[in-house]
């Protein structure tokens, strides 16, 4: 474990793990804890703490609190570039709104493509119907169902044969 400033900034900047911004902003949560530290010393005690104790002090810091200074300092780096980079990061967004917008408007087609296919399903589709009911009165001679379809379809007269 270190046990003074100079072996804490090696530990942190020793390249291994974390990039470089991040280690130089754990450095710097590390400082601040050294002298808020100091100051609750100073302030508790009536005297600023002796090199031992701030070496006791260092020494006392567990890996765990490093990582965990390690995971602010990542933090801090996110919150901070995503601040320093919303302009870019909005404008991206809409320039990527715009591309996809213009793409699915392409990739719908023009105009007469869409009448085309507008004119051939309103053709189409009645047709498909009506042969849908034409086979449905037709099968009623090769498979006679319960109610008769002819006679849902067909209005009854007051007898009970079918009218026209």
């Amino acid at each position: 474990m270190p046990t003074n400033d100079r072996e804490v900034f090696d530990k942190l900047t020793d390249g291994a793990g974390s990039p470089p911004v991040e280690a130089f902003i754990t450095y710097a949560l590390f400082a601040f804890e050294r002298r808020e530290w100091l100051s609750h010393h100073a302030a508790t005690r009536g005297q600023p703490p002796s090199e031992i104790e701030v070496e006791a002090w260092i020494g006392n810091i567990t890996d765990y609190q490093f990582d965990q200074m390690r995971s602010r300092a990542a933090s801090f780096f996110d919150v901070a570039a995503r601040a320093y980079m919303a302009d870019e990061i909005e404008e991206a967004r809409q320039e990527t709104l715009k591309s996809a917008v213009v793409r699915e408007v392409k990739a719908a087609g023009n105009f007469w493509r869409q009448l085309f296919i507008a004119t051939a399903t309103a053709i189409i589709a009645p047709v498909i119907i009506g042969l849908i009911v034409v086979a449905a009165l037709r099968s009623e001679a090769v498979i006679p169902t319960i109610t008769g379809t002819k006679t849902l379809v067909q209005p009854q007269a007051p007898n009970g044969t079918p009218g026209r």
